[in-house]
């Protein structure tokens, strides 16, 4: 798969996340794809005459920063920054096929096995969620509807990971 058939399902998904009110999903990459990759990098910097030699300096900067800075070949000291690379297309893709399998997937199966306990202990073939909030509306799952999203949620997995394979 190129970077433009990558990007294409990309869009394609976030798209239809909040078309079925998955929204919280696209949400959440697309932050994550904001800030992109962090991680350190050492980097020798100019050396000050006031900072001892061994001292390690911490930053946040992105990876086009770095470039930038001022690079002395006499003195110079470690300096370690904490810098932001940006996730390819390919990348943005699998983490939202990550995403949308554990909001989705891994969410259903969740439910499904809370109902399963209280279905078995309790004979509650029923969960009712009632937000503390007086302006939402209270929530019902019944152990017949998680078990029937449960099934439907596995028949993804094969999809998320044929599309991994395609990357």
């Amino acid at each position: 798969m190129n970077k433009e058939e990558a990007n294409f399902f990309y869009t394609d998904l976030i798209e239809y996340l909040k078309l079925n009110n998955l929204n919280w999903i696209a949400e959440q990459v697309e932050e994550q794809i904001a800030l992109g990759h962090i991680e350190t990098k050492k980097l020798n910097v100019p050396k000050k005459n006031s900072y001892d030699s061994n001292e390690i300096y911490y930053s946040f900067i992105d990876e086009d920063s770095i470039k930038e800075l001022p690079q002395s070949k006499n003195k110079k000291s470690n300096a370690i920054f904490v810098v932001s690379t940006p996730y390819s297309e390919h990348e943005k893709l699998k983490l939202l096929i990550d995403s949308i399998e554990i909001g989705v997937a891994k969410l259903s199966e969740i439910i499904n096995t809370t109902l399963e306990f209280f279905h078995r202990e309790v004979q509650q073939s029923q969960l009712l969620f009632e937000p503390e909030a007086d302006i939402k509306e209270s929530y019902e799952i019944t152990f017949d509807e998680a078990t029937n999203a449960y099934i439907n949620s596995r028949k993804l997995i094969p999809l998320f990971n044929e599309l991994r394979k395609e990357l």
